[in-house]
C-alpha cells in the first residue's frame, strides 16, 4: 500500500497514466481506514494471538481483513474521463466498472449500485457489513469493497475482491460489544467467489480478465508499469509509516496521558 500512495504521488506532481495494480497478501492482515481511530477499535491482543499484521490504508473506510483475497488499486491525475460524473466520484465509479467487467467475463453476474439508502450506524461498521455508493455486489451481497482518497492532484482508489472466505473472525479482531452478531452481519452481507462458483478461482484468469476490463472502461492502450529502482526504495523507506503496531499505540497513549 505503501506504492499505491507513492503512485499517487507521483500522479499528483505530473500528468501521467491511469494505473492500474493488483497484489496479494503473504499472511493475514487487517488494514484500516486513514482517519480510523483504532486504539479505540482494535483488539491488538486478539490481532497477536492470531497473527494477524496490522496497516493503516492511505484511503479511507473501516477495517477490512485481508486473507485470501486479490487486492486492486487505481491511481490517476485528479480529472474526470466520464460525463456526468463530478471528480470526487469519476475513478471511484470507473474502478467499480472495471471490477464488474472483469467478474462478469469469468461468469459472475456482478453488478455496481448506483445508489444505496445510507443508514446513521453504517459508518461504525466494517467495509464488508455495508454496501456503498458505486460498489459491487453480486446475488444481493458485496463482492468488492472500495475506498477512496483525494490528494491535491490526484486520486486512489483501493479494493479487495474475496476470493474465499477467511478462517479468521474480523469481528474478533475489533473492541465491539457483540462479536457474533457483528460476525453475522458480516457474512449476510458480502460474499466470495469460492461461495459464488462453489471452485477456486484461477487467479492468472482473474487478472486476466481485470486487465481487459481496465483496457475497456478506459477505453486506451494498455502498457506494463515497472517500478523504477528508486521509486521501489522509496516505497520501501515509506511502509514502515502505513504499519500499526502496539508499542506505537502504546507511545500514543502515554504522550496523551492515557
Amino acid at each position: 500500500m505503501a506504492i499505491d500512495d507513492l503512485l499517487a504521488r507521483k500522479a499528483e506532481k505530473s500528468n501521467s497514466s491511469v494505473v492500474f495494480r493488483l497484489y496479494r497478501w503473504d499472511s493475514p492482515t487487517l488494514s484500516c481506514g486513514f482517519h480510523q481511530r483504532v486504539e479505540h477499535r482494535i483488539d491488538f491482543d486478539s490481532c497477536e494471538r492470531k497473527k494477524v499484521h496490522l496497516v493503516r490504508r492511505p484511503t479511507g473506510g473501516r477495517e477490512l481483513l485481508h486473507d485470501g483475497d486479490l487486492s486492486f488499486s487505481l491511481t490517476a491525475p485528479f480529472k474526470s474521463y466520464f460525463q456526468g460524473l463530478n471528480r470526487t466520484k469519476s475513478y471511484f465509479f470507473a474502478a467499480g466498472r472495471i471490477i464488474t467487467e472483469g467478474l462478469n467475463s469469468i461468469g459472475i453476474k456482478a453488478e455496481l449500485v448506483n445508489s444505496v439508502r445510507r443508514k446513521h450506524d453504517n459508518r461504525y461498521r466494517p467495509c464488508l457489513a455495508v454496501v456503498s455508493e458505486y460498489e459491487i455486489v453480486c446475488e444481493g451481497k458485496k463482492i468488492a469493497p472500495m475506498a477512496q482518497r483525494i490528494y491535491r492532484g490526484s486520486v486512489l482508489v483501493h479494493g479487495s475482491i474475496p476470493l474465499r472466505s477467511s478462517k479468521i473472525s474480523t469481528a474478533g479482531l475489533l473492541e465491539v460489544a457483540d462479536r457474533s452478531s457483528l460476525q453475522q452481519m458480516i457474512d449476510k452481507s458480502s460474499t466470495s467467489l469460492y461461495q459464488i462458483m462453489n471452485e477456486q478461482v484461477d487467479v492468472g484468469v482473474l487478472k486476466e480478465s481485470l486487465k481487459n476490463g481496465f483496457q475497456s472502461v478506459l477505453n486506451g492502450r494498455v502498457e506494463s508499469y515497472c517500478l523504477t529502482r528508486r521509486e521501489l526504495t522509496e516505497a520501501i523507506q515509506q511502509a514502515y509509516n502505513w504499519k500499526i503496531t502496539i508499542n506505537q499505540i502504546k507511545l500514543k497513549q502515554l504522550s496523551t496521558g492515557r
